[in-house]
């Protein structure tokens, strides 16, 4: 599932281009897996229950909640990534996401070096 030549050897990193639920849902059990924590103890650090923890990683439950699963994440330090395609010339537009930098050679950051964001800068 995971492709290996993404591998950092100094951070010990996996990536893994994540394009359905049950590839998700694999790659959180792997991240649970890898850092030898039973289904009760992520039970016990999150709040979710062990029986919902086991049918998510089996892929039982069709509808997480993005909540959850950021939960999830979040206590197995495993981060999300969106990427998408920005045609070459695109019109000026105004970014009216909150922490959200463009980092494209030459882009611009909406974020503040403190991590806020300009908008919340102005108020």
């Amino acid at each position: 599932m995971f492709d290996k030549s993404n591998i950092g050897a100094a951070m010990g990193r996996m990536s893994s281009e994540i394009q359905s639920t049950r590839q998700l849902t694999v790659a959180l059990r792997d991240a649970r897996v890898m850092q030898k924590l039973t289904q009760e103890e992520l039970a016990q650090r999150t709040g979710l229950t062990r029986p919902w923890i086991n049918q998510f990683e089996q892929g039982k439950i069709a509808n997480a909640s993005i909540s959850r699963i950021l939960l999830l994440c979040r206590e197995l330090g495993v981060t999300f990534t969106v990427s998408y395609n920005v045609p070459e010339q695109s019109p000026a537009t105004p970014n009216h996401s909150h922490g959200i930098s463009d980092t494209r050679p030459g882009g611009s950051s909406d974020s503040s070096p403190n991590g806020s964001s300009k908008e919340s800068e102005h108020r």
